[in-house]
């Protein structure tokens, strides 16, 4: 497939069949750890045809494993403009504004994520770990309702919930005044911490 992608990319003018033969060459070498090939034919893919915003999604991708979160977000914020509902981009995008302290930005698209896709555990935990230690009452209990709400979603599954959010939901009922939910929650953390003690 590579040397047919070549030949395509090396056979053609047309800036679109180029760009196209890049971003599936820079794929190829993103999956393989590449990432010093992969960063160029991305690149090279978005310059060749700038309408073709898939590669943009790598490159942020690649900036993302740098931890160089303000150019992620730049090239994110483009392809999130050509596709405001993919809960892929908008989840990453979530994730780089938490880690740039864009805490009201990151909420926002955690939750268009989950009002998307209500079945994403890891958006509702980046909600939660984004508003967990706010001291605005209204952001706790937007916490308390994803915690909860991802506690649903693993017993769905059939997922171990960890002894960690029955934990941190336990603090946030506690700062919310509800007592009977913070000793049920504690009881649950417990109970996970013996199982998985008795586990190894």
């Amino acid at each position: 497939m590579f040397t047919l992608t070549g030949n395509a990319f090396h056979s053609t003018t047309i800036s679109e069949i180029r760009s196209e033969s890049c971003y599936r060459m820079d794929r190829r070498f993103h999956a393989q750890g590449k990432c010093k090939d992969a960063y160029s034919y991305y690149f090279n893919a978005g310059r060749l045809f700038p309408k073709f915003v898939l590669p943009w999604f790598g490159l942020a991708q690649m900036y993302y494993e740098r931890n160089e979160f303000t150019e992620a977000a730049s090239y994110l914020e483009k392809v999130n403009k050509a596709y405001p509902e993919n809960v892929e981009i908008l989840s990453l995008l979530g994730d780089v504004y938490g880690k740039l302290g864009k805490k009201d930005n990151a909420v926002i698209l955690l939750r268009c994520v989950v009002e998307l896709e209500p079945g994403i555990v890891e958006a509702l935990i980046g909600t939660t770990e984004l508003l967990h230690g706010s001291p605005k009452w209204k952001e706790q209990i937007i916490a308390i309702a994803s915690y909860v709400a991802a506690e649903k979603v693993m017993n769905n599954t059939s997922e171990r919930v960890p002894m960690e959010v029955y934990a941190n939901l336990g603090v946030l009922q506690q700062r919310v005044g509800k007592t009977a939910d913070v000793i049920t929650c504690f009881k649950k953390a417990l109970k996970q911490l013996g199982d998985s003690s008795s586990a190894n």
